[in-house]
């Protein structure tokens, strides 16, 4: 049997003809067969390979992508300088791993200061998605470091408080929580100090130094709960704040959705030939269809006006008798 190695060639230039290119493809096969040393009539042709060539799409422009690893984000921090707002890159904790990261947060919230109620968020991202950890835990904290009537009321470190005087509450309920501040200060016999003047006596204000906040709210005193993009999650904790359809970075980055139109596990972003699931060059320019893979289908996903030729391998032989 007789394998011709010299290529076969059509060309089609509009999406009309592009339709019918394996006709015209058909017809070159059959141009190949008759040139043959092979009788027409007795031919066997078999397709062993084929090899599309076309105009790529113009390439998407990716963001930098979120590399896997350990984050950190704190926007109190008195001890050290971590006190950022935003997630940073932990290197101790990506090269220990992913259980390790998580459960050192715990030991990063306290080496900030102690400070019960200071927010420390640590978070390991993978393929597979990230887990955050998030401290401190909820509940009623209170600060009491002045009681002329009750000086055992004090919050103070003697008494069981954090380094800044902050101390966990056993109530449970919000309401039962600043009521229950309302009622220390007064039974204390404390003036209704109202230091950033926004109407929230101290006493009652989890943001008494900040005039636009009276509760921590998600990112903290000090820094505004804004959603730019409206997407439900608040900058702070937001990757990607001016794009509304995500919340990481993911593959592609912000501003580029991670698509994968042909469903071959790579991202239009980084895939070479994204209408394309098979075999393809670096440059995106040349795909190559396997015996049983469609040319139709690699023709098709040439833009509108593009250019394609194919070069078929063919065997032809004489058939059995």
């Amino acid at each position: 049997m007789a394998k011709i190695t010299s290529l076969a060639t059509a060309t089609a230039s509009n999406a009309v003809e592009r339709a019918h290119f394996s006709d015209v493809v058909a017809q070159e096969m059959v141009k190949a067969a008759r040139a043959s040393p092979t009788p027409p009539s007795a031919a066997v042709i078999q397709t062993l390979a084929a090899v599309v060539v076309g105009v790529k799409k113009a390439p998407v422009e990716a963001t930098n992508s979120i590399k896997a690893g350990c984050y950190t984000k704190a926007y109190s921090c008195p001890n050290h300088k971590w006190a950022s707002g935003s997630w940073n890159w932990h290197s101790h904790g990506t090269k220990q791993g992913k259980a390790y990261c998580l459960s050192d947060a715990d030991n990063h919230h306290v080496s900030c200061g102690g400070d019960v109620t200071d927010p420390w968020s640590q978070k390991w991202v993978d393929n597979t998605g990230e887990s955050v950890v998030t401290y401190p835990s909820p509940g009623c904290y209170w600060k009491l470091t002045t009681c002329p009537n009750h000086p055992g009321w004090l919050t103070t470190p003697a008494n069981g408080g954090s380094s800044t005087n902050w101390k966990k509450h056993g109530i449970d309920d919000q309401a039962r929580c600043i009521g229950s501040a309302w009622s220390h200060h007064k039974l204390c016999g404390l003036p209704e100090t109202d230091t950033d003047k926004d109407g929230y006596p101290d006493c009652i204000d989890k943001c008494p130094n900040d005039a636009n906040k009276h509760k921590v709210g998600s990112c903290g005193c000090g820094v505004a709960d804004a959603d730019a993009d409206g997407d439900g999650t608040p900058n702070c904790n937001d990757d990607c704040p001016a794009d509304a359809s995500k919340t990481t970075q993911g593959v592609c980055g912000c501003g580029v959705a991670d698509t994968d139109t042909d469903a071959d596990g790579t991202a239009d972003c980084t895939d070479d030939c994204p209408d394309w699931p098979y075999a393809c060059s670096e440059d995106g320019l040349t795909y190559t269809v396997a015996p049983g893979e469609s040319i139709q289908l690699a023709l098709d996903t040439l833009p509108a006006g593009g250019m394609a030729r194919v070069a078929i391998i063919v065997q032809i032989g004489r058939a059995h008798v």
